[in-house]
């Protein structure tokens, strides 16, 4: 992510802190993401030059008037008038990262070579949430490539006990 999409983000947040209207906004953003993540092209004409500036504002109004938060509406056609549309969807997730480590909250990945039971994903969760010392929102992935084990991604730091990362490691060696 880029210094100006972080900028972007972090002033959305702080809006709608001031504002008190974080969880409005963040609901917004989430509508607006569904959209954009149904209709890849979505993006692409917002941030053509072929289409006027005016015509793709107006779009904006027209998709979400009246449906999402205003503050919002406004801050896409910021990024439309600035020419940084096409970052939307890492602003989207860095004002969620944001809200998130504002009120201790964190996302993991957590990958595992099969579905885990209830009791091992309970298990995890709470390991995790006592290492950050933050609520744990997971997303439970299963890849199989990954042989066995578990890979698990949070607060930007991988913890890869997977079958696949060992034998990953022990080729390197014998190849050194």
């Amino acid at each position: 992510m880029n210094s100006a999409t972080k900028e972007y983000a972090e002033a959305l947040f702080l809006l709608g802190k001031e504002e008190n209207e974080l969880e409005e906004i963040l609901a917004s953003l989430e509508t607006v993401k569904t959209v954009v993540e149904e209709n890849p092209q979505y993006i692409e004409f917002l941030s053509s030059p072929a289409v006027v500036k005016c015509e793709r504002l107006e779009a904006i109004d027209q998709a979400f008037n009246e449906k999402i938060n205003e503050n919002v509406i406004s801050f896409i056609k910021l990024l439309i008038e600035n020419d940084k549309i096409k970052g939307l969807l890492e602003v989207i997730d860095e004002v969620k990262f944001l809200y998130n480590q504002s009120f201790l909250k964190t996302y993991a990945k957590i990958i595992s070579a099969i579905s885990l039971s209830e009791k091992q994903k309970t298990a995890i969760l709470n390991k995790l949430e006592k290492v950050t010392k933050r609520e744990i929102e997971p997303t439970f992935l299963v890849d199989n490539s990954i042989i066995g084990g578990i890979r698990i991604e949070v607060d930007g730091k991988v913890y890869d006990g997977s079958i696949k990362h060992t034998l990953d490691d022990v080729k390197d060696v014998i190849t050194r």
